[in-house]
């Protein structure tokens, strides 16, 4: 097996709602989000993404829509800030509703699922050539040197 990856970035605002420092309160952060993809080269003869794990312009088209819809130039608010959401929404913010406390390893996770669910249905809908390829983890940066990562199945 071999694993490929690639980096997006987008900016984002959140706040850790009971944290007792800075991040409690309302703030932004240019993420960077590292995708990173298993599989088998693929080699079939005449293939447009023959020598490849996956096509990167195949990759990007699924993740580059999840971030654009769901986290750039948002706010990701927790499901239980009941009075930050309807700010948030009673004055036309775009914002990200999640059932989670907005961590950066809370983040890991979801993005693995979301982007684990699309990628699964493209493979399956063999929108994408690929030869038993899966997302295999994701890490996220909140800032240059703080990053999360996840993979649930570390190999």
């Amino acid at each position: 097996m071999l694993r490929i990856s690639k980096k997006f970035k987008f900016d984002m605002a959140h706040k850790l709602e009971g944290h007792r420092g800075l991040c409690q309160n309302i703030h932004g952060h240019t993420y960077e989000m590292e995708v990173i993809v298993e599989g088998k080269i693929i080699d079939t003869e005449g293939s447009s993404a023959r020598g490849m794990v996956m096509d990167y312009g195949d990759l990007k088209s699924v993740v580059k829509g999840f971030i654009d819809d769901y986290l750039d130039h948002a706010v990701l608010v927790s499901s239980q800030a009941d009075d930050w959401k309807k700010f948030l929404k009673r004055n036309g913010y775009k914002c990200t509703i999640v059932p989670f406390r907005a961590t950066a390893e809370n983040m890991c996770v979801w993005c693995y699922k979301e982007l684990n669910s699309m990628l699964q249905k493209a493979f399956e809908d063999n929108s994408f050539e690929n030869n038993g390829a899966f997302l295999a983890g994701i890490r996220i940066w909140e800032t240059p040197t703080s990053m999360a990562e996840y993979f649930p199945n570390p190999s």
